[in-house]
């Protein structure tokens, strides 16, 4: 469970999804409340994952169903070499999602062995997907249907205003990546 603090009257409030929403004490917003970032995830690195977990589901269901009516042998092969190089791909970014949420190496494993299923793989691109919106919506972001960029990663408290460089660690007050701007 997520503890927010409110940045008004400093109550604690507990499993907030959003800072879009009211205070229950004050009544006032909780955008730049502390604690949305309660760990060191890098919500860059997720936001990026999630774009191309989008993509890559979208190819997969174009390469599945081109494989599926093709109307030549050929076409078929092509596709289906297609459909495989999306598998290969979305194997490497539920692996990377997967590390980049924290979790332990057993699920790890089991999002390995279940992206080794052909028919099953492309149901653990959506499932990955679905993580992924899930984490950078609890930290407060709204979320496309393809994802959203760095800019909006960059309106979280603790990240670089210019480059959307996690900060939550950075005690110099400069950013490491572009030297410009500090975290709020």
């Amino acid at each position: 469970m997520q503890t927010i603090t409110c940045p008004t009257c400093r109550e604690k409030i507990e499993d907030v999804l959003s800072p879009d929403v009211l205070c229950p004490a004050c009544g006032n917003s909780l955008r730049g409340a502390t604690g949305w970032s309660v760990s060191d995830r890098d919500f860059r690195v997720i936001a990026r994952i999630h774009r191309q977990l989008a993509q890559l589901i979208l190819a997969g269901i174009f390469a599945q169903v081109l494989a599926a009516t093709a109307p030549s042998v050929s076409i078929a092969i092509v596709a289906s070499i297609c459909a495989l190089a999306v598998n290969v791909a979305g194997f490497a970014q539920v692996v990377r999602l997967s590390a980049a949420l924290g979790d332990p190496i057993t699920t790890r494993v089991v999002w390995i062995i279940l992206m080794l299923a052909p028919c099953i793989s492309l149901f653990v691109l959506m499932s990955a997907n679905r993580r992924a919106k899930t984490a950078l919506m609890k930290a407060g972001l709204t979320v496309g249907v393809m994802g959203i960029g760095d800019a909006e990663v960059a309106t979280l408290p603790g990240y670089c205003r210019n480059c959307a460089c996690n900060m939550t660690r950075n005690t110099s007050g400069q950013c490491p990546e572009c030297g410009y701007c500090a975290a709020e």
